[in-house]
């Protein structure tokens, strides 16, 4: 209901799903489906993305190459264990040449005749409204998803979570490494190294060097006068290197699953016997892009040993009430030959 206009319009699904869609209708309702149901196995990759990935629901202008003309989510996560169906009334947020179907304005009719190189303006003051009140009123899609049965395992009913892994990155790693194959403080395509890192049994994708997030300015320096050496704490010194410096990020900074009643009885054991978890930081040297242009020396023995682990602490997740720990950790290398570069470092994951 509240549509900006008389539209033929049709329904999109994905997110959650491969994205299909429904057939046209003049109305805003009484759409046919091209399918009814999805089909999924039910398995842990059906519980992750239930709790990761809401379904998107997108409603289209038929008339204008299917364009968009506002996007709503729901959440699926009740069809886990509390009930067999969902049905919400979902508010649509409109795409702005849509929006700008409020206000009176023949360039706004049809967005065909809009230029599209040109930004979307918010309407003007002055331009005629087409809605009562302050603000237009909500575009709302009723939307239902119904299951056959409760989707979550049997044995999860009255113990499961939702776990959220987050990972910032891997800073002040040593300049030995940040340097090898690159030749441009912005291009790190020459860079022979990969990255892995693991927490909890969760891969977080592959991980890539990435360009200091800021530019330091540099600072005028009197060449007269005497050179004083300033103590740095370290708590200035990691913000420099999270700054200032290269770093590694990687493909999923935020990883979201589902875990049941096997995954809370073994942390209340670790809770109560180590009190925390290792994060593993896994280097390898790439093979070399041309076999005719080997890689720089020492790249697999850098790899070697800047591989190491963090210990993360969760014992403040012991009191009940306790839902998340946020933690700065420092990297150890595996490697424990006396002159392994992460030794003399202060190299920290967070």
């Amino acid at each position: 209901k509240n549509l900006p206009g008389e539209l033929q319009t049709l329904l999109g699904f994905t997110g959650f799903c491969k994205e299909f869609r429904t057939n046209a209708s003049p109305e805003p309702s009484g759409w046919e489906f091209t399918k009814e149901t999805v089909i999924r196995l039910q398995n842990q990759d059906l519980y992750n993305d239930m709790v990761e990935r809401p379904l998107v629901v997108s409603l289209r202008d038929a008339a204008a190459e299917n364009a968009p003309i506002g996007t709503g989510e729901i959440s699926l996560v009740p069809l886990l264990h509390d009930a067999t169906e969902v049905s919400l009334e979902v508010e649509l947020k409109l795409a702005p040449d849509y929006y700008a179907k409020w206000w009176k304005d023949d360039e706004a009719d049809d967005p065909k005749k809009k230029d599209k190189n040109k930004a979307p303006a918010e309407p003007a003051k002055e331009r005629e409204p087409l809605f009562e009140g302050d603000a237009p009123p909500a575009t709302i899609l009723t939307v239902s998803v119904k299951v056959e049965d409760l989707v979550g395992p049997v044995e999860d009913r009255e113990c499961w979570t939702i776990l959220t892994l987050g990972m910032e990155g891997v800073f002040a790693l040593p300049e030995a490494l940040t340097s090898l194959g690159v030749t441009s403080p912005d291009d790190f395509q020459a860079h022979p190294i990969s990255y892995k890192a693991m927490l909890l049994g969760e891969p977080f994708g592959d991980g890539l060097l990435t360009k200091a997030a800021e530019v330091k300015e540099s600072e005028a320096v009197d060449p007269e006068a005497p050179v004083e050496e300033k103590e740095v704490t370290q708590e200035e010194w990691r913000e420099e290197q999270m700054r200032f410096h290269c770093c590694v990020k990687f493909a999923s900074e935020r990883l979201i699953r589902y875990r049941g009643k096997s995954f809370i009885e073994d942390v209340r054991k670790m809770l109560s016997t180590s009190g925390g978890v290792f994060l593993y930081f896994q280097l390898e040297e790439k093979p070399p892009v041309d076999p005719k242009k080997p890689n720089p020396p020492g790249g697999a023995e850098l790899a070697r040993q800047c591989s190491g682990s963090a210990w993360l602490d969760l014992r403040e997740l012991i009191p009940p009430s306790a839902r998340r720990v946020d933690a700065l950790c420092r990297l150890e290398a595996n490697a424990k030959d006396p002159e392994a570069v992460l030794e003399s470092r202060r190299l920290s994951v967070r």
